[in-house]
């Protein structure tokens, strides 16, 4: 069984909403991402060494709706290279 921990989202300059807290749990253990050209974002790899949770390429994995705790969408803030803020995240409960 793997051990999981709750991050804290906070919006950043010109965001909104927040701050939101989020865990996985077991069987919804996956943050999906899904961009164009299915190269994975580097917060990606920051949620899932913070969290314990499994990345997915949404592109070329089917996920079903259950297992996923966190989505970050194409063209979002968090989906860029590098980037240091959170605007705001797409949530599947």
């Amino acid at each position: 069984m793997a051990e999981y921990r709750a991050i804290k989202i906070e919006r950043g300059s010109g965001g909104f909403g927040g701050p939101l807290t989020v865990m996985p749990k077991e069987g919804k253990d996956k943050v999906v991402f899904i961009t164009g050209g299915g190269a994975e974002p580097d917060i990606i790899e920051k949620i899932v060494k913070l969290t314990g949770c499994t990345a997915v390429n949404g592109f070329k994995t089917s996920v079903p709706d259950e297992e996923i705790f966190l989505a970050v969408p194409a063209g979002h803030p968090l989906a860029g290279q590098g980037c240091r803020r959170i605007l705001r995240v797409l949530l599947h409960f």
